[in-house]
Formats: structure tokens, C-alpha cells, sequence
């Protein structure tokens, strides 16, 4: 499925349900912190200028920006940049609590898809279950750890 079809299955369940959950984007583990989005928001920026290695770089600004181009803008979210082999950047939203959420006032983010330059935007339904292991525990051992650090709390996995 390319991008136009992600973004256009996911406008439709958005008009249909009023908000989206992480698999309509093909998401990986939704990670739950007990803190405000404010807090988190934070964290991140904290994060970021701590560790610039995981900043988008020039060349991929473009392509970052390419969720605003295609619609998602009005959908919270930060890109994570991984340089070393494979390369690839992570794009990571905020899950707004649905029906049956219990815990609302947490922040809830997750991974959406992750671009790769020869690849392109792919969402977790593309890899291999071997890839898709693979990517969360990137995103757990390098961006998870410390945004525990920096909020000062345990995160986990919604069920």
C-alpha cells in the first residue's frame, strides 16, 4: 500500500470514527506513559536537543514533511532519525484515548511507519514479523529507555 492509500483509508476511518488508533496508520506498540502530552512534549524537546543524532536530517526533511503534504497534520507527532545501518527515520504520533481507554489522561504514542531512501514510507503490515521486531526493539532500546530518563516514569505497553 503506498502513502496516498494509507493516508486515504486513514481520512475515512478518522470521518467514520472520529480518531484514529494506531493501526490505522499500520502502528507498532502503543506506549503508554503516566504523564501529560504536555510533559511528554517536554521530555522530547529535551530529548532532541540532548541527542541530535536522531534529528531528521537535511536530506529527509522533504520526505519528513510529507504526512503535513498528504493530510496528518492535524495528528501530533515527532520523527526519529536513525543514521546508523539500517538507515531509516521513524514516524511516531500521539494516540488520542478512544472508547474503553482507561487511562486518558496518559500520554500514548506509537510508531506509524518508518522510511527507508530506497523504500520509502512502509507501514508494519509491509515487514516481515522478523523486521517488525526488529524496528520496536530499535525504537525501545534507543528512544523508549530515555524517554523514561527524561519523564521520570515506567512506561508501557497498551494491551
Amino acid at each position: 500500500m503506498n502513502l496516498r492509500n494509507i493516508i486515504i483509508v486513514g481520512l475515512l476511518f478518522y470521518s467514520c470514527k472520529g480518531s484514529i488508533g494506531a493501526g490505522t496508520l499500520g502502528g507498532w506498540e502503543v506506549m503508554e506513559l503516566p504523564v501529560t502530552e504536555s510533559k511528554l512534549d517536554s521530555a522530547m524537546s529535551v530529548f532532541f536537543i540532548d541527542n541530535p543524532e536522531y534529528t531528521v536530517p537535511e536530506k529527509w526533511k522533504y520526505d519528513s514533511e510529507s504526512w503535513k503534504r498528504g493530510g496528518y497534520d492535524f495528528l501530533k507527532s515527532r520523527f526519529f532519525y536513525f543514521k546508523s545501518a539500517p538507515e531509516e527515520m521513524f514516524y511516531v504520533s500521539y494516540i488520542k484515548p478512544g472508547f474503553g481507554v482507561e487511562n486518558p489522561g496518559w500520554a500514548r504514542i506509537a510508531i506509524r511507519s518508518v522510511y527507508t531512501e530506497k523504500m520509502g514510507w512502509k507501514n508494519n503490515e509491509q515487514y516481515s514479523e522478523e523486521e517488525q521486531v526488529r524496528i520496536q526493539n530499535r525504537f525501545d532500546e534507543q528512544i523508549r529507555s530515555k524517554l523514561e530518563q527524561y519523564t521520570g516514569v515506567k512506561t508501557s505497553i497498551e494491551e
